[in-house]
């Protein structure tokens, strides 16, 4: 169960990058309100990967 746990907040941070890597392609396809919405939602998820790291007592190693 505890490698389950590590890996939610990895989760949250690839959907983050999905987000990020989609906005880049609206970016260049000069669809620039979609691409801020995907910023949007890639700020949403590193709030959610911190506080699902938090919540969930998990961090990386320094």
């Amino acid at each position: 169960m505890n490698g389950i746990k590590k890996n939610i907040p990895n989760a949250v941070t690839s959907l983050n990058l999905l987000f990020g890597c989609i906005s880049i392609i609206y970016a260049l396809h000069n669809q620039l309100v979609d691409a801020s919405w995907m910023i949007v939602y890639a700020a949403i998820a590193d709030f959610f990967d911190g506080m699902a790291a938090r919540l969930l007592k998990v961090s990386s190693p320094r």
